[in-house]
């Protein structure tokens, strides 16, 4: 038995013999659907401001309204739901304009069958672009996070690759050598770095072990050419 999973579908149908085939259609399909039927730009707007919707499922044409001014109506408002056109008569003008404008997908009413599944893919992109967005988020957070600790570190401080390439220095490592950060991540440390056997960005790399704390003593070279110790 195919389990049924709860869709909220705002419906954008203004003939309710329509509206019941389509909603007939997607519970064959396996979705349970909680919806509500609107017919007019007021009512879609209203509908999108009381209510939290996964998809929106419109006719092309409606009196004084149509498909197209839906999605219009739904992108103003900062939406990013899932949005399937339906049509009795998508031409391929129709339907390459209505692509091209952001409509997740379209089908003709004769042709139901795929209603469901359409709903089901759209629903799964929605689910990774969310989840894509969260992440996004958290990395944002992360870092402003790693940047507070880093700058409040009162030593100067820097991240290098294997190479010696300097790849984030913080606040005070700036301060210290009177440079600009983006000027000094254009640098290796062997550019700065300076010690009593020439050889410390090659010594720091061949010693450092994770989880091993070392002491290198040398000095810095400032942007006026002065040596600052390290």
């Amino acid at each position: 038995m195919v389990e049924e999973r709860l869709v909220r579908v705002l419906l954008l149908e203004d003939s309710e013999d329509d509206a019941q085939l389509l909603l007939r259609s997607l519970r064959r399909g396996g979705i349970r659907v909680d919806y509500e039927r609107v017919f007019s730009r007021e009512g879609m707007c209203d509908a999108l401001d009381r209510r939290t919707w996964d998809i929106v499922i419109s006719d092309y044409t409606m009196p004084g309204f149509d498909g197209l001014t839906a999605l219009k109506c739904l992108r103003e408002k900062g939406k990013d739901i899932p949005f399937i056109l339906v049509s009795g008569t998508v031409g391929e003008e129709l339907a390459v304009q209505a692509m091209r404008v952001g409509v997740s997908d379209y089908l003709m009413k004769n042709n139901l069958v795929r209603l469901a599944p359409a709903v089901e893919r759209e629903l799964a992109e929605a689910e990774k672009r969310r989840r894509a967005h969260e992440v996004e988020r958290r990395l944002v957070q992360s870092e402003e996070k790693y940047r507070l600790i880093f700058d409040s570190v009162t030593d100067a401080m820097f991240i290098l690759d294997e190479e010696g390439k300097i790849l984030e220095v913080n606040e005070v490592a700036c301060t210290e050598l009177e440079r600009s950060r983006e000027s000094l991540l254009e640098m290796n440390m062997a550019d700065l770095a300076w010690h009593k056997d020439g050889k410390l960005v090659r010594r720091m790399l061949g010693e450092a072990r994770p989880g091993r704390r070392t002491l290198f003593e040398s000095a810095m070279l400032r942007s006026d050419g002065e040596l600052v110790p390290v």
